[in-house]
């Protein structure tokens, strides 16, 4: 039997070190899961934990989310952070990991598709990254919104360009639907590229000295355009977690509220 922790929930302990394993609280609607995630919560508060929070509902938002040091990354909220892909992702390979966390592999789908899209992806972010106009204004709309054409000539010599070439524009659009069903919720980032001030996951959860927690949040009306987006969000943390050098005093916490109601995720 373990030692008991100082973390009490109604006055009874958890077992020391509990917090390094994965805990699931599981029970239908009205048992009272909120309510007890909200304990553990106030406990990891005054600990003084990092903490990244996955808040379908915006309900722990509401409750503990502090402007002075806290980050919101939700594009419906005023609040939202400046998040920055190309801060997230600053080598090639980083790329290719948000892109498989951003437009994922369904069912008995050819992958040849799946993959082809988030080369196509990758390729364009990666080109755009020494754009001194970079934006993802700019990436949605070759990518998505403007006339497919232009991409040709912007992937010369990357591996997207045969994919995206005039001669093959059935291939090409096929691509692009698919592109095009994933990457809209990029679409809802418009208008938070702050450049003086930008956000990454990646560098929040490298810094030590980061001190507020993370809230990634949606609501019902907004969860379906936002779920791509949301678990590009939470896999990037996760893989960025586990690329730090081990540490048996840090406590960096993930609490995913309905994790379910996001796509698979690439770990």
């Amino acid at each position: 039997e373990g030692r008991a922790s100082p973390l009490l929930i109604d006055g009874f302990p958890m077992i020391e070190g509990f917090e390094v394993q994965h805990s699931l609280i599981h029970g239908t609607i009205g048992t009272g899961k909120s309510q007890l995630i909200m304990k553990f919560l106030d406990h990891i508060r005054s600990r003084g934990d990092r903490v990244i929070i996955y808040d379908k509902g915006c309900s722990f938002t509401k409750s503990y989310f502090d402007g002075s040091k806290d980050v919101l990354l939700n594009p419906f909220d005023s609040r939202c952070a400046s998040w920055d892909l190309w801060e997230e992702a600053p080598e090639d390979e980083m790329l290719e990991n948000l892109a498989e966390s951003l437009i994922p592999m369904h069912g008995e789908q050819d992958p040849f598709w799946v993959d082809a899209a988030r080369t196509v992806f990758t390729s364009t972010a990666s080109k755009m990254r020494n754009d001194p106009d970079r934006s993802i204004e700019k990436l949605i709309k070759l990518l998505v919104t403007g006339e497919f054409s232009e991409l040709e000539p912007y992937l010369v010599n990357t591996p997207a360009a045969t994919l995206v070439s005039g001669k093959i524009e059935k291939t090409a659009v096929s691509i692009r639907s698919i592109l095009t069903t994933y990457l809209k919720s990029l679409m809802t980032l418009s208008g938070l590229d702050d450049k003086s001030n930008p956000f990454s996951i990646r560098k929040y959860i490298q810094n030590p000295t980061s001190e507020g927690w993370l809230f990634i949040s949606s609501n019902g009306e907004q969860h379906k355009s936002l779920k791509p987006l949301i678990s590009m969000w939470i896999a990037m943390a996760s893989l960025t977690l586990l690329s730090l050098t081990e540490d048996r005093n840090r406590r960096i916490w993930f609490i995913c509220d309905e994790l379910p109601s996001l796509h698979k995720l690439p770990l």
